[in-house]
């Protein structure tokens, strides 16, 4: 899961279009064409640690360690891989249950080590939706059941979702249907999760999820 591509040059994120900023990483959208022979003529996504943003907020002693350990700046995203891998393996079906995109490699930037992703988009092939998006757009009743399909996805393989937030649930198409993915905030980034550890307190943070969701401008029945 951990492969790295045999790219012949890195990415200049300068010249790459940024689709969002968030907390830790910067999100770019690439086509896969250029990331090699064996990648569709698709979008896919690009997450790059925010290293300098970051570095800049560090205590001297933090910034003394990143500089001796810079494959730490790496920590979050190899934890969201090696989570996605384990998942997938508890998962009888995963392609069909486990509902967040797909890890394509690990790849040099200008600004360092990123990692792809499979781009969730619409039946056009473009971008998908995120759920704020239909809310802001009154769209939500149409996605309405494959919301409450989501939440049953999340309980039932026990999904570990840290940052259940509206603008991490993308609404897009995959496999003949329409149904929404975690893109971030998924997996535990502690060293010991307890959410991995025990389902009954991964189910109470999830419902804590789901209501938080349903408080952000509409109703989940």
């Amino acid at each position: 899961m951990n492969r790295r591509l045999n790219h012949p040059k890195c990415f200049d994120l300068r010249c790459l279009e940024k689709i969002a900023n968030g907390k830790q990483r910067n999100i770019f959208l690439v086509n896969g064409r250029d990331c090699g022979p064996d990648f569709p003529d698709v979008p896919i996504v690009l997450k790059v640690p925010r290293r300098i943003e970051r570095q800049n907020r560090l205590s001297p002693s933090k910034r003394f360690l990143r500089r001796l350990y810079p494959a730490s700046s790496l920590r979050v995203i190899r934890k969201e891989v090696d989570y996605l891998t384990r998942a997938s393996q508890n998962c009888a079906d995963p392609l069909g249950q486990i509902p967040i995109p797909a890890f394509m490699g690990f790849v040099e930037t200008s600004d360092g080590t990123g990692a792809l992703w499979e781009a969730i988009c619409d039946e056009q092939g473009q971008l998908a939706s995120t759920l704020k998006n239909l809310v802001d757009e009154n769209r939500i009743a149409e996605a309405l059941e494959p919301l409450n399909s989501f939440v049953k996805k999340c309980l039932k393989t026990d999904l570990v979702v840290t940052d259940m937030n509206y603008r991490n649930l993308v609404y897009g198409h995959k496999s003949g249907k329409k149904q929404f993915f975690i893109v971030d905030g998924f997996g535990d980034h502690r060293m010991l999760s307890l959410r991995e550890m025990s389902h009954q307190y991964n189910h109470g943070k999830l419902m804590l999820g789901f209501k938080k969701i349903s408080q952000q401008g509409f109703c989940m029945n």
